[in-house]
C-alpha cells in the first residue's frame, strides 16, 4: 500500500509538471515579440472539387510553442479527469451504480482465509511436438511450481499430446474447435473455472515460450 501510494504522488507530481510546463510555454508564445509577415495563403483543389488554403512555409517558433503548450495543458486535464474518475470509482460504495467497485467486492470477503494461492497455467498448442517440451520444463523448474500444468492440446496431429503425457502434465483436448487458440482456450476454461477458488490463478501461456526459473515467485500475490 505504501508502494502504491508514492506511485500515486509521483503520478500526481508528472501530471502537475505537465500542466505546468504547457501553461509555460503557452505565456512564452503569447508574449513573444516575434511578429510573423502577413502571408496570403496559396489556394488549391483537392480531387478537383474542395477548394482549400494552405502555407508551404513551416510555422514559426512562437506557433510551435503555443502549440506544444496547448498539447501539454491538454494532456494533463485528460490525465487529471481520468484520475479523478478512477479515485471515485475506486473509493466507491455506491452498490447500485458500480457494483464491481474494489470497496464493494471486497467487503464481502474481508475477514476470510481462502487459503493459500494456487496456479493454474494453461499451455494451448496446436502442433507444437518441436518446442512443447522445453516449455513445460521451464514450467517445472520454476521455484514456485504451479499446482496445476495443463495442455490445451488443438487439433493435434503431431506427437504434441505425447511429449505433455510424458513430462507428467494434463492435456485437455478439444472437441470440434474450429475458433483456434481462443475457441480452445473457452474449452479449457467452461471446464477449469468451476472448481476455482478465490485464490487460484490461472494463467495462459503460450507453447513456444520459456519463463526465468522465479518467473511465477515474483508475479503471484506476495512474491
Amino acid at each position: 500500500m505504501a508502494a502504491l501510494g508514492r506511485f500515486q504522488r509521483a503520478v500526481g507530481v508528472v501530471i502537475l509538471g505537465a500542466a505546468l510546463l504547457g501553461a509555460l510555454l503557452l505565456w512564452l508564445a503569447v508574449s513573444s515579440g516575434e511578429h510573423e509577415t502577413n502571408r496570403a495563403p496559396r489556394t488549391g483543389f483537392v480531387f478537383g472539387a474542395w477548394k482549400v488554403l494552405y502555407d508551404t512555409d513551416a510555422p514559426s517558433s512562437r506557433v510551435l510553442l503555443a502549440a506544444i503548450g496547448l498539447a501539454l495543458l491538454f494532456a494533463a486535464g485528460v490525465a487529471l479527469l481520468e484520475r479523478r474518475i478512477a479515485t471515485r470509482a475506486r473509493r466507491s460504495e455506491d452498490l447500485h451504480r458500480l457494483p464491481l467497485a474494489p470497496k464493494i467486492v471486497m467487503a464481502e470477503t474481508r475477514g476470510i482465509d481462502h487459503g493459500p494461492v494456487t496456479i493454474t497455467v494453461l499451455v494451448p498448442a496446436h502442433n507444437e511436438a518441436a518446442c512443447i517440451g522445453q516449455t513445460l520444463r521451464s514450467l517445472q523448474s520454476q521455484s514456485q511450481r504451479p499446482e496445476r500444468i495443463v495442455v490445451v492440446a488443438d487439433n493435434c496431429t503431431d506427437a504434441t499430446e505425447d511429449i505433455a503425457l510424458a513430462l507428467g502434465v494434463e492435456v485437455f483436448t478439444t472437441i470440434g474447435n474450429t475458433r483456434k487458440k481462443a475457441g480452445g482456450l473457452n474449452q479449457a476454461l467452461r471446464e477449469l473455472l468451476p472448481g476455482q477458488g478465490e485464490n487460484d490463478l490461472v494463467m495462459v501461456m503460450d507453447a513456444d515460450t520459456t519463463l526465468d526459473d522465479g518467473f511465477l515467485e515474483a508475479a503471484a500475490p506476495g512474491g
